[in-house]
C-alpha cells in the first residue's frame, strides 16, 4: 500500500497509532499524508535488532534490511557506533546481487562489524542526545 491513501487513515503527524481489532499499529506517513508503511510498536521505530547469521559472523558484517535503511544515516555516510564504551566509525554500505536470479538484480545493505558469532542477538539504538551516534548491544 506504499504511496496510496489508506482508507480511514487521518494523518495527524508522521507517526500515528491506530487500534485494530487485534493489535495497535503505528502508521508511518510522509509529509503529504500518504500511507508509507506500518510498524507494530514504537520499539521497531527506534531500534534495529536481529539475530546474526553464520554468514554475517564469518564475513564480519551486520545485514541491514532495506525497510530499515531510514533508521540509519544515508548510505555511505560515516557515523559513530558505540559498543562497551568503545567508539567505532562505520557506515551503511551496499553491494549489487543476483541471488534471486539474473532477471532480479538488487542491492544488499550492511555495516562492517567484526567479532560477531552466529546466533548473537544484536540491538542498535540511536543516541537521543547526539545526532549520528548509535549504541550497539550484542548478546550471545
Amino acid at each position: 500500500m506504499k504511496g496510496t491513501q489508506r482508507p480511514g487513515y487521518i494523518r495527524r503527524s508522521a507517526l500515528t497509532c491506530c487500534k485494530t481489532e487485534s493489535r495497535s499499529l503505528w502508521l508511518i506517513g510522509d509529509t503529504s499524508g500518504e500511507y508509507a508503511g506500518e510498524i507494530t510498536s514504537l520499539e521497531e521505530k527506534f531500534a534495529y535488532s536481529r539475530k546474526i547469521s553464520s554468514e554475517e559472523a564469518a564475513e564480519g558484517y551486520v545485514l541491514v534490511l532495506k525497510s530499515k535503511l531510514s533508521f540509519f544515516p544515508p548510505l555511505g555516510k560515516t557515523f559513530q557506533m558505540i559498543h562497551d564504551g568503545k567508539q567505532r566509525r562505520v557506515r551503511v554500505e551496499s553491494y549489487r546481487c543476483t541471488c534471486r536470479g539474473p532477471d532480479l538484480p538488487h542491492e544488499h545493505y550492511f555495516i562492517r562489524w567484526k567479532g560477531l558469532r552466529s546466533g548473537d542477538k544484536l540491538e542498535i539504538r540511536e543516541d537521543a542526545e547526539k545526532l549520528g551516534r548509535y549504541f550497539i548491544r550484542v548478546r550471545a
